[in-house]
């Protein structure tokens, strides 16, 4: 259960510091926001850096977590990883995409609700 929390927060953590870089990029008052990148409102422009942030967050993961794991989590490549677990870096790339997701997910819906004022538009 802990190297799960440990997994876990590390994710939610990175996760918060791309939605600062979010609120950054979209010039968003962070205080209206909740600290949160995922309103968009009626700004496409949003919505996709919200986009590019989930794409970049899933290609920078999947090569970290490709490229790096072999060595990262070998002791005799790594001399570090006998006494830090290591893996938990790597299982929490697989997360980190995932918990980006749900905050883009909520800002492309709140977009959609936004620009389309057909119910049936609003339904899809």
């Amino acid at each position: 259960y802990i190297r799960m929390a440990a997994t876990v927060i590390i994710a939610v953590v990175v996760r918060l510091c791309l939605d600062c870089v979010g609120l950054i990029l979209t010039r968003q008052d962070a205080l209206s926001a909740s600290f949160w990148f995922a309103h968009c409102h009626k700004d496409g422009t949003c919505v996709l850096t919200g986009c590019l942030l989930f794409f970049l967050s899933l290609a920078v993961c999947s090569l970290f977590g490709w490229a790096c794991q072999d060595w990262i989590t070998n002791p005799s490549r790594n001399p570090f990883a006998r006494k830090f677990s290591f893996s938990i870096m790597v299982d929490a790339a697989t997360w980190i995409p995932i918990s980006v997701s749900v905050g883009k997910t909520n800002a492309l819906v709140e977009w959609f609700m936004d620009v389309g004022k057909d119910n049936l538009a609003q339904m899809l």
